[in-house]
């Protein structure tokens, strides 16, 4: 049986029409695959001439009430009927919302493709049969897993990771499973904007916990009870296309970076962390999720890509430069008066903009720094010659940048090019975990235990 808000493919008939035009409502389907996304599908066209953008539709779907957020045009066919096709941003079933901003919902569950192995919650156990065990088990044992809960007060609202069972039995045949959700509940009510915030931000911290691709396999939400009060409104909304849904049964695309058996204590404080940094860890933090969350990319764009997020973070962790302001501008007016006039205006635009920038940190700093701040013992995970691994990132992107030939000895290799990156990954994601409440001491130990060497730096 499928769980409300399972990403699942589906067609629905229905009725359709503009939110505040029901009188012009057009028969129609509503398709949803997790390759393609929301379509929908009509019997003729709304207003003449056609309107190819539709902010806000209301319809009926298999008598459920239903709203679909951004539709765009992008096909008509026209025979004996006129046949519009729009692709949609999102879907929800169960209730009509005006817009994308209205303040009606207080709860929502989801689940990731890669979550169940993360958390690894073992709630259905065969006993053993004895010495002489049957060709099929006769009995199972059904645990529940703890709820483990984290009070968010920069949202508002008490985030729960908790298995729940799912699935049809009968005295002749089971049809069970049990799956890790993160449910989330707000004290008030909140708009489908910042619902969807939240869930794609917490699909962001499973991506840095796990180094894994996650999708979308489950989303509802719940409506506040002054508004699934009103007749005809269900409690739970089913939500689609608000992530990129899983499309195929889960593999992991590489070994998962941690367990939820490991962070389990710190669990709670790490939810409150991610939500609670401040907008630039954020920005630095969600380019690495999205890297991670876009694997294949070209192996020159992702080194670039995560060269530029050390440099972002340690801007944001340690705002600084070599002197201070004021012990600078004196340099500064120095250097830009000893260009000589005959410098073109350009040029001259271009110097100046290099000097006014010059008291800033260079690239080679900052990421000896970044690794000289965690422990030797995680650094020694990054290299056994910290300089040379230095010189490796600064000379490779300013190749890859500048295309200086004088640097030309220095490109890297597609090998080198892959661990170079694995190592810049790492050491910002260890940044990152600590930046999580997560000590130094349980990264080492994670380290360790899961063979970050072995399995992250050298595979």
């Amino acid at each position: 049986m499928k769980p409300s808000g399972a990403q699942q493919s589906f067609e629905k008939r229905g009725i359709f029409w503009i939110c505040g035009a029901q009188d012009h409502h057009l028969s129609g389907t509503l398709h949803f695959s997790p390759k393609d996304g929301v379509e929908l599908r009509l019997i003729g066209q709304f207003g003449d001439p056609l309107q190819q953008f539709l902010a806000t539709v209301h319809g009926t779907v298999e008598n459920a009430d239903c709203t679909l957020f951004g539709c765009t045009q992008w096909r008509v066919q026209s025979s004996a009927l006129i046949l519009t096709e729009y692709r949609v941003d999102m879907a929800i079933i169960g209730s009509h919302v005006t817009s994308l901003k209205e303040a009606v919902f207080s709860k929502a569950t989801s689940r990731f493709d890669c979550l169940d192995d993360w958390a690894n919650f073992r709630a259905i156990s065969v006993p053993s049969e004895g010495p002489n065990p049957t060709r099929a088990p006769s009995r199972f044992e059904i645990a529940q897993e703890p709820t483990v809960s984290a009070t968010v007060d920069a949202l508002g609202c008490t985030i729960c990771l908790l298995g729940k069972p799912n699935g049809t039995f009968s005295h002749r045949f089971i049809d069970w499973e049990y799956h890790a959700y993160l449910d989330i509940a707000f004290s008030e009510s909140r708009s489908v904007e910042d619902m969807c915030s939240t869930v794609i931000e917490l699909k962001h911290l499973v991506s840095l916990l796990t180094w894994q691709r996650v999708r979308l396999a489950h989303l509802s939400f719940a409506l506040h009870p002054r508004v699934a009060s009103a007749p005809g409104a269900s409690q739970w909304c089913e939500v689609f296309g608000a992530a990129d849904a899983q499309n195929e049964p889960y593999h992991a695309s590489n070994w998962p970076l941690t367990e939820f058996a490991d962070l389990a204590s710190y669990f709670p404080n790490i939810v409150k962390a991610w939500f609670a940094a401040d907008k630039h860890i954020r920005d630095a933090r969600g380019l690495l999720t999205g890297l991670i969350n876009s694997e294949g990319q070209f192996v020159q764009f992702e080194f670039l890509a995560l060269v530029q997020i050390v440099e972002a973070l340690h801007r944001t962790k340690y705002p600084g430069n070599y002197t201070s302001a004021e012990e600078y501008e004196p340099i500064r007016l120095a250097l830009d008066s000893a260009i000589a006039p005959t410098v073109s205006k350009d040029h001259r635009q271009s110097l100046k903009s290099k000097i006014k920038y010059g008291n800033e940190i260079s690239l080679r700093t900052r990421l000896k720094r970044m690794c000289m701040e965690i422990p030797e013992s995680l650094r020694s995970l990054l290299t056994a010659d910290l300089n040379s691994f230095i010189s490796v990132v600064v000379d490779g992107r300013n190749y890859l940048t500048h295309r200086d030939e004088e640097l030309a000895y220095r490109e890297l290799k597609s090998e080198e090019l892959k661990h170079a990156c694995q190592r810049l990954k790492l050491l910002l994601t260890i940044h990152f975990f600590h930046a999580l409440e997560i000590p130094f001491t349980v990264i080492e130990k994670i380290s360790q235990d899961r063979d970050w060497y072995t399995r992250q730096i050298t595979s």
